[in-house]
């Protein structure tokens, strides 16, 4: 059996097939064959032939016909799991550049909550000496009017 090849065409005309009124893209014809002898076709026409010609295959066309699509789906799988991956990861890694500028954008306003939080503690320190010095003040107030009295 002679090998049937489809390539792309840029010959200017209409598709071929009868009522088709799109231009032809594609060339059917046999390897090493007349380039004049091909069969110019748009890709429409062409999926219609393929799916028609499906009932006439032989098994092991058949077979083989499912073993590229098994391999061509496999690699498209494969693709859009990279692909997939991919794009999660400058999803991520925008993401991350994200909370970073918020970080350093938080940065100043953490320091100052610190410095405030340090001011804080050192004002109830303050507070406490100072009840303390009270308490111990009115105690000597306290003791001193016993004496006088």
């Amino acid at each position: 059996m002679k090998k049937v090849i489809i390539e792309p065409t840029k010959v200017r005309i209409m598709c071929e097939m009868n009522r088709c009124s799109s231009m032809s893209q594609l060339a059917i014809g046999v390897e090493n064959g007349s380039r004049t002898q091909r069969f110019l076709v748009c890709k429409d026409c062409l999926n219609g032939i393929a799916l028609a010609s499906t009932p006439y295959l032989t098994d092991e066309t058949k077979k083989e016909l499912l073993l590229l699509l098994d391999s061509k789906l496999a690699n498209l799988d494969a693709e859009t799991i990279v692909l997939e991956n991919m794009e999660l990861k400058s999803s991520i890694d925008s993401r991350d550049a994200t909370i970073n500028m918020m970080n350093d954008e938080l940065q100043p306003l953490r320091d100052r909550l610190k410095e405030a939080e340090d001011s804080l503690a050192e004002a109830e320190e303050t507070m406490k000496e100072l009840a303390t010095a009270k308490r111990q003040a009115e105690k000597a107030l306290r003791d001193e009017r016993k004496k006088v009295s």
